[in-house]
């Protein structure tokens, strides 16, 4: 057994020695010699085997890779896709979301809005004056607020009055109706009269008894009601178009051309009774105060006139 391992380890060592030789030969051949024409031999020969078997094997291997990345791509042609009909469906409603933001900026300057506590509401339906009233119905209701004869306005000036409310939704009058009636003020004169509905496309009807004539594109606002039901007060109503008067009279009579677009009604707001809580005010100035002063006076609360009693 000794024996056979020395053996053994001679060989080992004559193929270490012989492989080292190959490898100092090849290195000072650089492609020459004996040791490089055999490898070239070996090159020719062996070379056109491997680019056959690399063309053959490779659609294979593409396959097999093609195969691992297919899930891969799957997930992502899904996420293309559904983020593309995300894109389109954005693109589509921007139009839409941009109006109703319109709607609500020039709802929010409205002086009413300012004045009086309101609720925001959307008309989800408008009926068509064929023999019926001309109503819009709204998405709030008496669990919002709404009660019946309140006013009705959108950013352009006065849409009706509430006539009848449920708990989620509530039903308008508009001023087109034949049976809307209202007291109006002329804004250049201060004159009164009263405008009354035509149905639904058609201008309003004004009746005004005053010695001062009436020019077309004169405003006409809301003279208000007892209690600001069924109208608040200084809502534009629209403006004066042909005016007709009799002479001798003190009777004119002309169209309106209402400050609403009925037929393209989306987001309006209901004055709710009661008065907005006014914000806190700044105290006047005094001559020769100091600014710390004048916030000392201003968190003393309200003066006293002299000679009064402090309640309590």
């Amino acid at each position: 057994m000794g024996r056979d391992t020395r053996r053994t380890r001679l060989v080992l060592v004559l193929l270490l020695l012989t492989a080292l030789t190959l490898v100092m030969l090849d290195d000072r051949t650089s492609g020459g010699g004996p040791i490089g024409h055999v490898r070239s031999a070996v090159a020719d020969v062996l070379g056109p085997v491997q680019a056959g078997v690399s063309a053959a094997v490779r659609p294979v291997t593409g396959l097999v890779d093609d195969l691992r990345e297919l899930g891969a791509k799957d997930e992502q042609i899904s996420r293309l896709e559904a983020e593309n009909r995300q894109l389109r469906q954005d693109a589509a409603t921007r139009e839409n979301d941009l109006r109703r933001l319109a709607e609500y900026d020039a709802l929010a300057r409205q002086p009413t809005v300012r004045r009086f506590p309101d609720v925001a509401a959307r008309v989800t339906a408008l009926s068509r004056a064929q023999g019926f009233t001309t109503t819009a119905s709204l998405d709030v209701g008496s669990q919002d607020g709404v009660r019946d004869d309140t006013t009705v306005i959108n950013g352009d000036g006065l849409v009706g009055r509430v006539k009848g409310t449920a708990r989620s939704t509530s039903t308008v009058l508009l001023a087109t109706d034949p049976d809307f009636v209202a007291r109006v003020r002329v804004g250049s004169t201060g004159a009164t009269g009263f405008v009354e509905g035509q149905g639904e496309g058609k201008p309003l009807a004004l009746t005004i008894y005053d010695t001062e004539p009436l020019e077309p594109g004169t405003a006409l606002v809301t003279v208000g009601s007892v209690g600001d039901g069924p109208l608040v007060a200084d809502v534009l109503v629209g403006r004066v178009a042909d005016v007709r008067r009799a002479p001798g009279t003190l009777t004119t009579r002309a169209t309106v051309t209402p400050a609403v677009d009925f037929a393209h009604l989306d987001t309006v707001a209901v004055v709710l009774p009661g008065e907005r809580e006014a914000r806190g005010s700044v105290p006047a100035a005094t001559p020769g105060a100091s600014p710390a002063a004048g916030r000392r006076q201003a968190g003393a609360g309200p003066a006293r006139t002299p000679g009064t009693r402090a309640a309590g």
